[in-house]
């Protein structure tokens, strides 16, 4: 089987491949037949690098190997954990240089009296490599960072936002496979930010995200795991209906729906490995051309987790119900309702942006019993909309912000929804940022049996929207 080459270059290396990754192909895995990801015979070995990325190097750790085929790995480096960066920078510098003087070695012909490792790197190119095979690698050493205890620790993080992923993906007709995507871009981190100016647990780009969110000086959804998940979603399947293929639409959202629209009229086709293998478009670097086999790496290890990292304590989900308020809220308010200091509201709710917390800005925020959850912004002053949108009993949201401690003390049981709105309004008096505030579904109108304990406000949901109105008008004519 021949593997192929870099595109450009001056003919196919890695000719023999060893015995082993024939076997490895044969045996590759598939997906089950219902599954719109293939998973191509001539994609495995990189698959496979990075499996062994997710799962046994990790961020203390790193591989240098050759940048197009990963089959060819030239050592593990393994760092101190006080290593400072620019101390590891300098071992993989100084690493890569001793490799790329190795391959000029073998461009020149000079393989004789070489080290069992000199051997087994030798051998990883194949017996007929040419001198130009060579040299090319020579532009090629690259080193990649381990990802294992990271990605264990996303694996844990997943369940708070699984079952909300999944029914997003579900309602827009999206494959459920894409939800093994955010292990690939941030590790499910919704605080990651790249280096390149991506940020949340899909990564978006300001550009991009502005097409489907909020992203300005006062709030930034990309850092709403569920505003961003939503988002993520529309992405995909905008990615989908314009290149008719899941793996290409997986592609595009590291390299844009354009690039691969051209990778597709320059080839002549849509089939993955030929694009990966193939496409020698100018922008069409290692993370374009990884992102899909990274992708498939990630979805093999998250669906089979306990086989890579033995139990994972996954980190719990929880549903809550929204009430709205229809005026201005102060974030100040919401510290003291729930008594949660500001820092700690602050960590856990990052969408929102200095300004609303130096005060300039007030936050129209959902509030729940996990959590804070921004919708909008106004000014000290503005006016707050009218109308009194009422209880929503089948709006569903899993944030995690506020501790369910907190919730409790702040007295989110029986009369809970009535007095901690009452308090957040005559808090922020008139013409503040308007808020709305999600509870336990235990505490709403026909969820949770609070009937059966006797408390009558919770037995009718028409009397419940009535009863808050009538405080809301009641703190307006204040």
């Amino acid at each position: 089987m021949a593997i192929p080459w870099r595109p450009g270059s001056h003919g196919p290396p890695f000719l023999a491949p060893l015995l082993a990754w024939a076997c490895l192909l044969l045996a590759a895995a598939v997906p089950a037949a219902d599954s719109p990801f293939e998973r191509p015979a001539e994609l495995e070995r990189d698959v496979q690098f990075w499996v062994r990325i997710y799962t046994e190097v990790s961020t203390d750790q790193g591989l240098l190997h050759d940048d197009w085929n990963l089959a060819v790995v030239y050592e593990k480096l393994d760092f101190g954990r006080d290593q400072s960066p620019r101390e590891r920078s300098r071992i993989i510098d100084r690493e890569k240089a001793r490799y790329r003087a190795l391959l000029a070695r073998f461009a020149a012909g000079d393989t004789a009296n070489l080290d069992e490792d000199e051997q087994r790197i030798l051998k990883s190119f194949g017996d007929t490599a040419s001198p130009a095979v060579f040299r090319d690698a020579m532009d090629g050493v690259r080193f990649q960072l381990g990802q294992a205890n990271r990605f264990r620790e996303g694996l844990m993080r997943a369940g708070i936002w699984e079952s909300h992923i999944a029914r997003t993906l579900s309602q827009r007709g999206v494959p459920a496979e894409v939800a093994a995507l955010p292990h690939v871009e941030s590790s499910f981190n919704p605080a990651a930010y790249s280096k390149v100016g991506a940020a949340g647990l899909w990564q978006f780009m300001p550009s991009t995200a502005r097409r489907y969110m909020r992203v300005d000086s006062l709030v930034d959804e990309r850092m709403d795991p569920f505003t961003a998940t939503e988002a993520a979603a529309n992405l995909m399947l905008y990615n989908y209906r314009l290149l008719g293929s899941w793996p290409l639409a997986i592609t595009a959202y590291n390299h844009g729906p354009g690039g691969l629209l051209k990778a597709q009229t320059d080839l002549g086709t849509s089939n993955i490995a030929t694009i990966v293998r193939r496409y020698n478009g100018a922008t069409f670097g290692f993370a374009s051309r990884n992102f899909y086999v990274a992708f498939l790496a990630a979805l093999e290890v998250d669906r089979n987790a306990e086989k890579y990292f033995g139990h994972i304590p996954k980190q719990p989900d929880a549903e809550s119900t929204t009430v709205e308020l229809p005026d201005y809220v102060p974030i100040s308010a919401l510290s003291g309702a729930f008594k949660v200091d500001l820092g700690a509201l602050r960590a856990l709710n990052p969408a929102l942006r200095p300004p609303i917390w130096n005060g300039a800005r007030f936050a129209f925020v959902v509030i729940t019993a996990h959590g804070v959850h921004p919708t909008g912004v106004g000014r000290k002053g503005e006016a707050a909309g009218t109308g009194w949108p009422g209880v929503s009993p089948g709006k569903q949201r899993n944030e995690v912000l506020v501790p369910v401690g907190h919730a409790s003390e702040a007295g989110f049981d029986l009369q809970a929804p009535v007095n901690q709105a009452t308090g957040l309004l005559a808090t922020a008096q008139k013409g503040f940022v308007t808020g709305e505030v999600v509870v336990p579904q235990a505490v709403i109108p026909g969820h949770g049996g609070r009937c059966e304990q006797g408390v009558p406000a919770f037995c009718d949901p028409v009397q419940f929207k009535a009863d808050m109105r009538r405080m809301v008008d009641e703190l307006s004519a204040v």
